[in-house]
């Protein structure tokens, strides 16, 4: 339901104009660069659990 009134805003906004085609790629970027360091957060953070870990079982 949300989706649906998410993508009838997104139309109304394209219909008034403010949508435009560098405001897209500007939302693309960002969710690009959030993916990114999601991407790489996670295994830096499972990493340094490990060493945290390996290092507390080993003294």
């Amino acid at each position: 339901m949300s989706l649906l009134i998410a993508i009838l805003i997104c139309w109304l906004l394209w219909k008034i104009g403010v949508l435009t085609i560098k405001f897209i790629g500007l939302i693309l970027l960002i969710l690009l660069i959030g993916t990114l360091i999601h991407v790489l957060l996670w295994p830096a953070i499972i990493l340094a659990i490990l060493i945290l870990g390996a290092g507390l079982f080993t003294n």
